[in-house]
């Protein structure tokens, strides 16, 4: 619990037509700051920096690097983006999703 108030993260989506990048800063106590590079296309990629400057740093030299081949930082939307009723009357039960240590397990880490 001590961990979780402690953490931080925080999310950007920058898209070019039907291609896409997530970029996702992580940062705990303790812990080196990652980020970490979802597209484009299947590509994961995560960096691990000393401090949260020089991920800021990183971070800032690959959206200029993602505008510059023609991406488009999108607009936040907080919240559950579906509009409706929710069509299911009983919970698919597990999350299927893959957890993230999982996927940077797959991708190796690079810094």
């Amino acid at each position: 619990m001590e961990n979780a108030l402690h953490s931080q993260q925080r999310a950007w989506l920058f898209s070019r037509g039907p291609r896409s990048v997530r970029i996702v800063r992580v940062a705990d106590l303790n812990s080196p700051v990652r980020l970490l590079v979802y597209g484009p296309g299947q590509d994961v990629v995560v960096y691990e920096e000393r401090g949260f400057v020089d991920c800021i740093i990183r971070q800032s030299a690959l959206e200029r690097k993602f505008v510059a081949e023609g991406y488009q930082l999108q607009p936040f939307r907080s919240g559950d983006r579906r509009s409706g009723p929710d069509r299911r009357t009983v919970a698919r039960g597990l999350d299927r999703r893959r957890p993230p240590a999982e996927l940077q397990a797959d991708a190796g880490v690079s810094s």
